[in-house]
């Protein structure tokens, strides 16, 4: 069907593959010009309703991020997809750019994958005033590693797979 002029930018085709960790149909669609605006029939048709090809691939790319689909964020990143801008497509991940976004999502050897590819590091925070960088410190072990909860920093908590814990009164971390 490709040979005969089908859309590689099909978001069916795409949505319907996503959960399946093989990616032989991504290399197959990339041969045909997936993620570049192709003017498939569909687009002809349906013009703006639709979403871009680089928009199709920035959701594939959320999806193998939060799914620690390694390959598939290789595989994307080879072919041009933006590993470096913040997700707008998706309201939940509008402030994350995708390393950010695997932060979130305790998917560091993802995040360092992405950083490795050019993808800028991320900040999850503003810094520290100089009272908080003790109390952190104070936090750490010999490893770096957190050890106890730290007041008001939900992210970095999450990462390090520590769970919120209401003080006695029912309140905080």
């Amino acid at each position: 069907m490709l040979d005969a002029g089908a859309d590689p930018n099909d978001e069916q085709t795409l949505y319907n593959r996503m959960f399946d960790a093989r990616d032989d149909h991504l290399v197959l669609l990339f041969g045909y010009g997936l993620g570049r605006d192709t003017n498939g029939p569909w687009h002809r048709l349906l013009g703006e309703s639709l979403a871009s090809p680089a928009d199709l691939l920035r959701g594939l790319l959320a999806w193998a991020i939060t799914h620690d689909q390694r390959a598939r964020v290789a595989l994307g990143a080879a072919h041009g997809v933006d590993i470096t801008s913040r997700f707008a497509e998706v309201a939940p991940r509008r402030r994350y750019t995708p390393v950010g976004l695997a932060r979130l999502h305790g998917r560091c050897e993802i995040a360092e994958q992405l950083v490795a590819l050019g993808a800028a590091e991320a900040r999850l925070g503003a810094p520290l005033r100089p009272s908080r960088r003790r109390r952190v410190a104070r936090t750490l072990d010999a490893t770096g590693r957190l050890t106890t909860q730290l007041p008001g920093a939900p992210l970095a908590n999450r990462a390090a797979g520590l769970r919120h814990q209401p003080n006695a009164a029912g309140h905080g971390p």
